[in-house]
C-alpha cells in the first residue's frame, strides 16, 4: 500500500572524485606510496601488499598477481588547491 522509499542516488561528481581520492581496494584516502593498475585503479601499496600477502584480493582485482602488475606514482599538491581535497596531480 505504501511505496517503498527509493535510495537516495549517488553523486555523480563525488564517485569521480573518490575514485581519485581514495584507496580502490581499501577505501581510504590515498597516502605515499601509492600504485596504479593498467585499468587506472588507484591503491595505497601497502593496503594491496597486505591484500596480496594474506591472498584476500577481492575478485573485481583478481587480475592483480603481483606488484609487477602495477606502476608507482608519485602524488603531489597543485599550487593554489591547499585545503582542497582534489589538488592532486599524479606523475608516473
Amino acid at each position: 500500500m505504501y511505496a517503498d522509499k527509493k535510495p537516495d542516488k549517488v553523486d555523480q561528481n563525488e564517485q569521480r572524485l573518490s575514485k581519485w581520492l581514495n584507496c580502490a581496494l581499501s577505501n581510504e584516502p590515498l597516502k605515499r606510496p601509492v600504485v596504479v593498475d593498467y585499468l587506472g585503479n588507484v591503491f595505497n601499496k601497502q593496503a594491496l601488499v597486505e591484500a596480496l600477502l594474506n591472498k584476500n584480493v577481492p575478485k573485481a582485482f583478481g587480475y592483480i598477481k603481483g606488484l609487477k602488475d602495477m606502476i608507482s606514482v608519485e602524488l603531489e599538491s597543485i599550487p593554489g588547491t591547499e585545503g582542497a581535497d582534489s589538488g592532486y596531480r599524479v606523475e608516473a
